[in-house]
C-alpha cells in the first residue's frame, strides 16, 4: 500500500481479489464435499428429479427382481425387492376413481439406495393384473367428513416417474389426474427398515 497517497497499490488489490476468490472456492468445495460424501440423501433427491437419467436392469435370474440405476452414478439404485404381498383389501380400491377390470393386486417394497444404504423405502402396488405399477397412496382420516383422504407425496411421484407403468395412461401425472389423487409437496416417506 502506498502510504503517502492513501490508495492501495496493485499488489494489495490483487491480494484481496485472490483472497476473496480463495474463500469462494473453499466454500464451493466444502458444499460439494458435503453433498458428495456426507449426505447421500441430497444426491438421491437430485437424481430422482431427473427420470431420464435412470435405466432399468432386469435380473431375471433372481426371480424377476428389478433394479433401476442412475446411469452416471450406478451406486444409486431403486430396487424392487421380492418382498411381495397379495393385496386383498377390497375388490376395488377406494382411492381409485374408476374400477379396473382385473381385481388382482400385489404390493412390492421398493428400496431407494445409495450403495448398500437404504435411503428411502416405498410401497408400490400392481393393479389390474399387473398392468399398472404405482405407489400405494398415503391415507389421512378426515374426522370432519368421516372419510379418508388419499394422497401421494412428491417423493412417491418422483419415484413413480422412474419405475411406474400405467397401461393406457402415459405417466403417473395422467394416472393422478384420472383418479383425482392429491399430491402433497412433502418428502414424508416410510423410511429405511420398514
Amino acid at each position: 500500500m502506498n502510504y503517502s497517497s492513501g490508495t492501495p497499490d496493485a499488489i494489495t488489490i490483487i491480494s484481496l481479489v485472490l483472497g476473496v476468490l480463495g474463500l469462494l472456492v473453499s466454500a464451493v468445495a466444502l458444499a460439494l464435499a458435503y453433498v458428495t460424501f456426507v449426505n447421500p440423501r441430497k444426491r438421491m433427491d437430485w437424481y430422482l428429479r431427473r427420470p431420464s437419467g435412470w435405466e432399468k436392469v432386469n435380473l431375471n435370474l433372481l426371480g424377476g427382481h428389478s433394479i433401476w440405476r442412475y446411469k452416471n452414478h450406478p451406486e444409486f439404485v431403486i430396487e424392487q425387492t421380492d418382498e411381495r404381498e397379495p393385496w386383498s383389501h377390497g375388490k376395488t380400491e377406494t382411492w381409485m376413481k374408476y374400477p379396473l377390470p382385473d381385481p388382482s393386486k400385489t404390493t412390492y417394497m421398493l428400496h431407494v439406495k445409495s450403495g448398500a444404504t437404504v435411503v428411502y423405502t416405498e410401497l408400490f402396488i400392481t393393479l389390474d393384473g399387473g398392468r399398472y405399477f404405482v405407489p400405494l397412496p398415503r391415507v389421512k382420516y378426515n374426522e370432519k367428513e368421516k372419510d379418508n383422504e388419499y394422497y401421494y407425496t412428491s417423493l412417491q411421484v418422483q419415484i413413480a416417474r422412474i419405475v411406474g407403468t400405467y397401461y393406457r395412461m402415459k405417466s403417473i401425472d395422467e394416472f393422478i389426474k384420472h383418479n383425482e389423487i392429491k399430491v402433497r409437496e412433502t418428502y414424508e416417506f416410510l423410511g429405511p427398515g420398514i
